[in-house]
Parts: structure tokens; sequence; C-alpha cells
């Protein structure tokens, strides 16, 4: 199944170790507060992150809500784009056409709905309890099924853009302070960024791309690196590895 205006395809752009990367990273890399004791965070980065929470007057909804709501569009988005097949830069609130105010078929849905438990079972089987939380219901134990109306999900994919937009943040305070006050636009967390680039049109940025960044915090380069000519030896890694170069201009420097 294809968008009738799409450019290009999914698989074309999209490699599968792509999105295993974006689902793997998706189990890593959450937001916590400093006050949690028994975590299962363990990725460096993101423990500077919650370092950053103390003090800042953080709410519980700029924690738990960013990263259920997050998670269930990375599963959402990448379930749509593996049924149509389809990689495209739209920005309206609204699906593109042809599916633009037309429900989806039963068929569909149910296409849709199968690939999200793939990619939840994927998740899940990475062995991290924050996977579960996200997406299995604690009463029944049953996978959710996500966003099935299409409008919903592309009016979301635009409020991401419109986030990243307003500024990458890699603090609590700057965060805070992106949605605290008149007619201001909640910022994007830096490694929301780092896992849209995987499979986002929208965020997609290639190697030896120069192009100046949003980020709000000076602490940045804690967390990504630019690939270029500059980190060459990674490059060179990551062609033994796979034979090509990487299609994304960022990479995480989280250790686990």
């Amino acid at each position: 199944m294809h968008y009738t205006n799409a450019v290009s395809t999914f698989r074309e752009r999209v490699k599968p170790r792509d999105v295993k990367t974006a689902l793997v990273l998706l189990n890593y890399l959450f937001l916590e507060h400093h006050t949690v004791e028994n975590s299962s965070l363990v990725d460096s980065a993101m423990l500077l992150i919650k370092e950053s929470s103390e003090g800042a007057g953080v709410h519980f909804n700029s924690i738990g809500k960013p990263n259920h709501m997050f998670a269930w569009f990375v599963i959402d988005y990448l379930s749509m784009c593996i049924l149509f097949d389809t990689f495209m830069e739209h920005r309206s609130l609204v699906a593109p056409i042809p599916f633009k105010n037309v429900p989806m078929s039963e068929e569909n849905i149910s296409m849709l709905v199968h690939n999200k438990k793939i990619l939840i079972k994927f998740c899940i089987g990475q062995g991290n309890s924050t996977a579960e939380k996200y997406f299995v219901n604690e009463k029944t134990g049953l996978v959710g099924r996500g966003c099935v109306d299409l409008d919903k999900l592309w009016s979301t994919s635009t409020k991401f853009y419109r986030q990243f937009n307003a500024g990458i943040v890699s603090s609590f305070e700057s965060y805070k302070d992106s949605y605290i006050g008149e007619k201001k636009v909640q910022k994007l967390w830096i490694h929301h960024f780092v896992i849209l680039q995987l499979f986002h049109p929208l965020f997609r940025f290639y190697p030896g791309d120069d192009s100046e960044l949003p980020f709000t915090d000076s602490n940045h380069h804690l967390f990504v690196m630019r690939i270029n000519e500059k980190n060459e030896n990674n490059v060179k890694l990551f062609f033994r590895y796979y034979g090509d170069t990487p299609n994304y201009a960022w990479m995480w420097l989280g250790k686990i």
C-alpha cells in the first residue's frame, strides 16, 4: 500500500537496523525524576538529564506523560510507515491525500495493529520493564492498540515538529521554561530528536549536512555528536559492521 503523493518509500529511506535502533533506544532513553532510587535507567546521558530535575520544580506530568506519549507515537508512526511504505515531509494537522478525512478500512486497521504488536514485542523482548509500562495494560495484561486515526497521528507528528522548531532541550530547567508562560511552545527533548531522526523525514539530516540545529542548552555536546569527517573512525567502524555509511547525522553519546 502506498500514499499516492509519496515522494519516496519507507523501505528506500529507512534501513531495518534503523528501526531496530530506534526501538532499542526507546527502551533505554526515558525521563526520570532525581528522587527515583530503584531505577532501570542506566544510560549515562539520560542520568545527566535525571540529575537536572533536582531543584527544577518538575511536575509529574513533565516526566510520565512525555515518556508514554512519545513511546506510543514511535510505535504508531513506524507501524503506519511500514503499512503504507511512505516517507514524506508532511506538516499538516490532518492526514495527506488520499487518507484526509477518510477512515481506514477494517483491513487496514487490522494490519496496522498487527504491525504495532510486532514492534512492541521486539521492545518488550529487550528485557527492560519500561516497555511493558508503556504498552501493556497493567490490569488485563493485554497490549494496547494505540492510535488508529490517521488525522490524529499526523497531528501528533506535527506537534513534535513544532517542538523541534522551538528548540532542542537537554535539561529539565530548559524544558520547564519552554512551556511556562504566555504563548510558549513546548520544546523537544534531545533524546526524542535522536530517535526520530532514525525514521522520520522531518527530523532526518544526513552525514555532511552542516545545518545548525536549535539546541537551547550549552551542554548538548555531552549528548550528541555530528557524524562527519571529524569523527571518521566512528564512520569506519559503522561501515565495517554494516557495509555502508549511516543515513542520519547525529550520534547519541550515552553509554550503557
